[in-house]
C-alpha cells in the first residue's frame, strides 16, 4: 500500500481520487456529445457512414445516435449512474443464439512480455488476422518482446507508454488511438490496464469491453483489489477466465456479480523437430545419453523453482540410475528470486544438473530437446507451456493448482503431484526417468488432447463468439 501524500492541498490522495475518478467518465462523455455524429471508419471515405434516418414529424434528417446519447446523459443523473454498482449500456443478457458481426478487435494488455497472457494475446491476434479480421494489440506500457515479434508480423501494435499510476495523459492517448481505429470489441487481458480502457471508452463512440483472466492471484488477493479496479470491473459487457478457479478467484477479487465464462488456452500446434533439439543440446553440452527436463515460465516465486531445485537435489541423492539435467527457461523479472535460486544450486551442489537459462525465443526447439516437462508452480491458471508440452508430445509431471489438474486429469497425460511438495515432485520426475512406456503413453495422450480440444484457432473462436453475443447485446440496447 503506497503511503497517501498532501497532493496540492488535499488531505488525503485516496479521497482526492475518489473524488475525481467519476468525473472523468463524465467529461469524456459530454465531449462526445459535442461531436452530432460519430466518425465513418474509413475517414477517407463517406459512404462509410449511414445514412440519417429522417425525423418523424418534420422530416428533417436527424442523427440517430445523438438523440440515444441525449437520451442516456440527460434523461438520468450521469454522476450517479457512474458510480452504480451495475455494468452499464450491456447490463443484459443478448440471447443465447444472438450473433453481431465482428471485424475489428482492440486487444489491450500492460505489455507483450513472454508471459502466459501475453502468449494469449499473441495467438489471438495471429489467429483473427488469419480469419480475415482486423486486430490491433494496444500495450498501456512498451510493447515487450512479443510486441517485436507481432510487429514483424504486420500486426497492427500500439504502445501508450504509460509507466505511472493514474496517468490522465495515457487516457487520452488511448481514447484518441480507440477513436481512430473504432474497434467493435475492446477485450483487455489483466486488471491493471482495465480502468484506462473503461475511462477511454467513455463518450462516443463507445463499445463493450470484454475482461479476460488469466494466471491465479498470489500476493494480490492478500491486499486486495483497487477500488478503480472494481469500479472499472462493474462496467465491462462480459467477463472470461482460463479456468473455473481462476473464474472464482476473480469474482471474489474484483465483486464482480455477474457470471463469468470460462474459454480455456489454446495453443498453435506444432510437432517436435529432432534437428532443433539436437541443435540445443549441442548448444548445452548434453548428449543423447542424459534425460533432459525442461521447466518454461518467469523466474517468480509463484512458479515455485525451490520446490523444483529441491526435488532434483532429492533426484540425484537417490541415485536414479540415468544421468539427468533440468533446464529452467524464463525471464528473470525478480532478480531477487533469481539471486536466491542461484544460492540454492551452489548451496545443494546442483551446478552440473540445473541450468539457468534465461529467455529463450525458439521455444518449440527447446521442447524437440527434451525428454519430459515439468512444472512446479504453486499458482497458476492454465499455462500456456503445459499445452505447448503437450502438443509437442511430451510426458508431463504438474502440481495440481489452478486449471492443470482439469487438463492432465481428464486426458490423462501427465503426473499429478501436490504443489510446494519437493518429495512428491521427486517421485513424479522419476518414474518419468525410469519408465520408458509411461512417458510413451503420457505423450501420446497429451498431444491428441492438445490437437483435438486446446487449438489456438479453436480457442479464437470461443473468443469471437463471447465478442459477438457483447456486440449483439450493445447493438438491442441501441435500438431500446
Amino acid at each position: 500500500m503506497i503511503p497517501a501524500r498532501n497532493w496540492g492541498g488535499w488531505p488525503d490522495v485516496a479521497l482526492a481520487r475518489l473524488l475525481v475518478l467519476p468525473i472523468v467518465p463524465l467529461v469524456l462523455s459530454l465531449h462526445g456529445l459535442y461531436e452530432a455524429r460519430p466518425m465513418p471508419r474509413d475517414t477517407g471515405s463517406l459512404t462509410a457512414q449511414p445514412p440519417a434516418e429522417p425525423h418523424r414529424r418534420s422530416g428533417r434528417a436527424t442523427p440517430k445516435v445523438s438523440l440515444q446519447r441525449m437520451r442516456r446523459f440527460v434523461g438520468t443523473p450521469v454522476p450517479f449512474n457512474w458510480l452504480a454498482p451495475r455494468l452499464t449500456d450491456m447490463d443484459h443478457v443478448a440471447p443465447q443464439n444472438a450473433r453481431a458481426p465482428i471485424t475489428r478487435v482492440a486487444l489491450m494488455v500492460n505489455s507483450m512480455t513472454t508471459g502466459g497472457k501475453e502468449r494469449v494475446v499473441m495467438h489471438l491476434a495471429t489467429e483473427f488476422a488469419a480469419a480475415g479480421l482486423q486486430p490491433m494489440v494496444v500495450c498501456l506500457g512498451d510493447l515487450g518482446s512479443l510486441g517485436q515479434q507481432l510487429s514483424h508480423e504486420g500486426i497492427a501494435i500500439r504502445a501508450i507508454e504509460s509507466y505511472r499510476r493514474w496517468d490522465f495523459a495515457a487516457i487520452l492517448r488511448l481514447r484518441k488511438l480507440l477513436r481512430a481505429f473504432r474497434p467493435d470489441v475492446i477485450n483487455v487481458h489483466d486488471y491493471f490496464s482495465l480502468p484506462y480502457a473503461v475511462l477511454a471508452n467513455c463518450g462516443s463512440p463507445r463499445c463493450p469491453v470484454v475482461l479476460s483472466c488469466h494466471g491465479l492471484l498470489f500476493h494480490q488477493r492478500e491486499q486486495g483489489a483497487r477500488f478503480h479496479h472494481r469500479w472499472a470491473a462493474r462496467r465491462v459487457a462480459s467477463v472470461t477466465a482460463v479456468s473455473p478457479v481462476v473464474a472464482r478467484d476473480y469474482a471474489e477479487f474484483l465483486h464482480l456479480a455477474s457470471p463469468v465464462a470460462v474459454i480455456e488456452n489454446g495453443v498453435p500446434i506444432q510437432a517436435r523437430q529432432p534437428d532443433l533439439g539436437r541443435g540445443v543440446r549441442n548448444e548445452l553440452g548434453i548428449t543423447d545419453g542424459v534425460f533432459l527436463f525442461v521447466s518454461i515460465g518467469n523466474l517468480k516465486p509463484e512458479k515455485g523453482y525451490e520446490d523444483l531445485l529441491d526435488a532434483a537435489h532429492r533426484l540425484q541423492q537417490g541415485e536414479a540410475g540415468v544421468p539427468f539435467v533440468v533446464a529452467i527457461i524464463g525471464d528473470a523479472s525478480d532478480r531477487g528470486y533469481r539471486n536466491r535460486l542461484e544460492s540454492q544450486i551452489s548451496r545443494l551442489g546442483l551446478q552440473s544438473v540445473v541450468r539457468l537459462l534465461g529467455h529463450r525465443s525458439g521455444t518449440l526447439a527447446v521442447y524437440s530437446a527434451a525428454d519430459a516437462f515439468v512444472l512446479s508452480s504453486r499458482s497458476e491458471g492454465l499455462p500456456m507451456v503445459l499445452l505447448e508440452a503437450m502438443s509437442a508430445g511430451l510426458p508431463i509431471v504438474a502440481t495440481a493448482v489452478g486449471g492443470i489438474p482439469a487438463v492432465l486429469e481428464r486426458s490423462a497425460a501427465g503426473l499429478l503431484v501436490e504443489p510446494a511438495h519437493p518429495a512428491a515432485l521427486a517421485e513424479g520426475m522419476g518414474r518419468l526417468l525410469s519408465d520408458g512406456r509411461l512417458r510413451e503413453e503420457l505423450g501420446a495422450r497429451g498431444a491428441d488432447l492438445a490437437s483435438r480440444e486446446y487449438s489456438a484457432a479453436a480457442m479464437a473462436e470461443r473468443y469471437l463468439d463471447v465478442y459477438r453475443r457483447v456486440a449483439c447485446a450493445r447493438d438491442e440496447h441501441g435500438k431500446a
